[in-house]
């Protein structure tokens, strides 16, 4: 049960880029097993925040070590589920939670499926709202930590939980 969902650009394999984005995943575990986790990684974290090494280093020392030891999760496990999850306009009609969809500022002319998939969210959620981060790609709370908070705070304040539930 959850009272009200924040979709952080979500990875849906919606609208007229979900044949793309799945060939691309596909690709990416097929060069995780021929290339190896340190190259892949670095691709997908490339693909997602251009330049991204330096600004990851010194928000978060150690990360990039961390996602290649974590990187068969991510290339064996999730990405193969990914793949074979079917999320469309009739599922996100019946979520009936308010729900916020977060699209980095920067995010479309990145790669517009980004935008697709926050604009399709706000057409087919029933309940929906909408936040662009400014100066903001993919990682959103990395890039923009503080705007990102205060737009998730002014959300959640806008929909509380009922007094007693927790």
């Amino acid at each position: 049960m959850a009272h009200s969902l924040a979709l952080l650009e979500p990875a849906l394999l919606v609208g007229a880029s979900a044949r793309g984005y799945r060939e691309s995943l596909a690709r990416g575990v097929e060069r995780y097993r021929e290339a190896g986790a340190a190259v892949v990684v670095d691709e997908f974290l490339q693909a997602r925040w251009p330049g991204y090494r330096a600004a990851l280093d010194r928000a978060l020392p150690g990360a990039f070590a961390q996602a290649v030891a974590d990187a068969g999760t991510s290339f064996e496990r999730e990405l193969p589920g990914l793949l074979g999850w079917r999320f469309g306009e009739a599922e996100a009609r019946r979520i009936s939670q308010p729900a916020l969809s977060v699209l980095g500022g920067e995010s479309d002319a990145l790669w517009s499926r980004f935008g697709e998939t926050h604009r399709l969210l706000l057409a087919w959620l029933p309940h929906a709202e909408g936040f662009v981060l400014p100066g903001a790609t993919h990682f959103l709370q990395l890039e923009a930590p503080r705007g990102l908070a205060e737009g998730l705070a002014a959300f959640w304040a806008r929909h509380r939980l009922p007094a007693g539930v927790a």
